[in-house]
């Protein structure tokens, strides 16, 4: 009760105040007169503000820059700095092998399981302009380094390679190993140089439609590979190329494509009895059908001595699921057994054609399943067909002196047919037949003829 009381009175006693309070004049309080605002100071403050967001905007630019990309699919794993001028890419290659031989009743070879090929594939590029790549095998029961180069690039029309890479002669030979159409290359490749030790300029000018490289390497013998030089020989090389359908880069590809060019190296090789520097060349399934005289003796072994001369014509053609090529390679070499020398000139060519039953464009970079398999789904991959004739001829001058003709054949003539089930890009079955016939090469006659079926499954990525 008494606090409502208090509270009563206090009101009134407002009411009554308020209206007195509203009568009173009121003086204004006085103010000292406002200052003008000083121009140096405000642009001051401007600048400051400017320059603190200039230097937030560098901080996140540079935060740009410094973040980086992950990416994994088909390719393989790739990190890629925000510019682009740094990448890494991971990627490999498995591929495993069934060698079955038929008919070998005179000269029985036992079928095997083998893992052809296991690679795992380093690449990149170092401040945009600077590629490289790593790439070891250790498939065959061996661990060798095949690739190791850096590549310059100065231009689409010129770029420079050092280090060990694929020789730029042979067609096939210079194709990606996981895009062959047959499991093992044409008897062409037997006579040209697979990978060395060197240096080499190229590029793609006029949007592509040449293509050209030259360069000096070590030397190898006919189908090897080399990590360092046994003598001062070096071998020079040359290939050029005319692509007259090739697109500009970026471009719509072109459903038909042309490649006509000519390769050619020079070199010299100087052998010795413990290492002759000569090849031996081998058959589909990997059998050696022709080797040189080797004891281990001077007298008793050929070698190598004077000049490699090899040409490879090639050409090839593709139109939607049609692709095709032909080649043609020879090797002269200079050879010496005990006092005579010789001048020998090995031929090989080949013809080979496939086709996409699938529908999809082939290419001599291979072909691209235009859907995929995937169970329980639609996709069910594409089928590739191939058919290729091929002969490798031996001069006539390497026998009997420098080769024996009871275990070395003269000429070996291959036949071979193949259908590949790519599943994906990188995922494939394959399943090659081939035949080779042989003049010579036995005590009695010709050697055996080889028929072998041969058996692949691949992983690339």
């Amino acid at each position: 009760m008494v606090s409502l009381r208090v509270r009563e009175w206090v009101l009134a006693c407002a009411l009554v105040a308020v209206p007195a309070g509203a009568q009173q004049t009121t003086t204004p309080p006085q103010t000292a007169p406002a200052q003008e605002p000083d121009p140096g100071a405000l642009e001051q403050r401007l600048r400051v503000l400017e320059r603190k967001l200039e230097l937030a905007d560098e901080q996140a630019a540079e935060k740009a820059k410094a973040a980086t990309s992950t990416t994994v699919g088909p390719e393989g794993l790739a990190v890629r700095s925000a510019d682009g001028s740094f990448q890494l890419r991971l990627r490999g290659l498995v591929q495993t092998d069934g060698r079955f031989f038929l008919a070998d009743d005179e000269r029985p070879i036992s079928d095997t399981l083998v893992l052809r090929r296991a690679r795992p594939i380093v690449e990149g590029t170092l401040f945009k302009f600077v590629d490289f790549r790593l790439m070891p095998d250790f498939g065959s029961g061996s661990s060798v380094l095949l690739d190791a180069y850096l590549d310059l690039r100065i231009s689409p029309a010129l770029r420079v390679r050092a280090g060990k890479a694929k020789v730029p002669v042979g067609f096939e030979a210079l194709l990606d190993d996981a895009h062959l159409a047959f499991i093992e290359r044409g008897v062409p490749s037997s006579l040209a140089p697979v990978r060395d030790v060197g240096v080499q300029a190229g590029g793609e000018p006029m949007d592509g439609k040449v293509v050209w490289a030259v360069g000096a390497f070590n030397g190898v013998t006919d189908g090897g590979s080399g990590d360092g030089d046994s003598n001062d020989g070096k071998d020079f090389t040359a290939r050029v190329v005319c692509r007259p359908f090739q697109p500009p880069a970026g471009g719509t590809p072109s459903r038909v494509g042309l490649g006509v060019g000519l390769a050619a190296s020079l070199g010299e090789q100087e052998g010795t009895a413990a290492a002759p520097s000569l090849a031996s060349y081998r058959t589909p399934g990997q059998q050696v059908f022709f080797s040189y005289r080797s004891d281990g003796t001077a007298p008793g072994t050929a070698v190598a001595d004077g000049d490699h001369r090899r040409l490879a014509p090639q050409g090839w053609i593709h139109a939607g699921p049609w692709f095709a090529f032909a080649e043609w390679t020879s090797s002269e070499q200079e050879v010496v057994r005990d006092a005579s020398r010789s001048d020998l000139t090995h031929v090989a060519w080949q013809v080979s054609t496939s086709w996409a039953v699938t529908g999809e464009a082939v290419t001599e970079r291979g072909l691209t399943p235009a859907r995929p398999f995937a169970p329980g789904g639609e996709g069910r991959g594409a089928v590739l067909l191939s058919l290729r004739y091929g002969q490798l001829t031996i001069d006539d001058g390497a026998f009997p002196f420098y080769a024996d003709p009871a275990r070395s054949a003269r000429r070996a003539t291959n036949l071979g047919g193949s259908v590949g089930w790519l599943l994906t890009r990188g995922v494939k079955l394959v399943l090659d037949g081939q035949r080779t016939e042989f003049d010579g090469g036995a005590s009695a006659g010709d050697r055996e003829t080889e028929n072998v079926l041969l058996a692949r499954v691949q992983l690339a990525f």
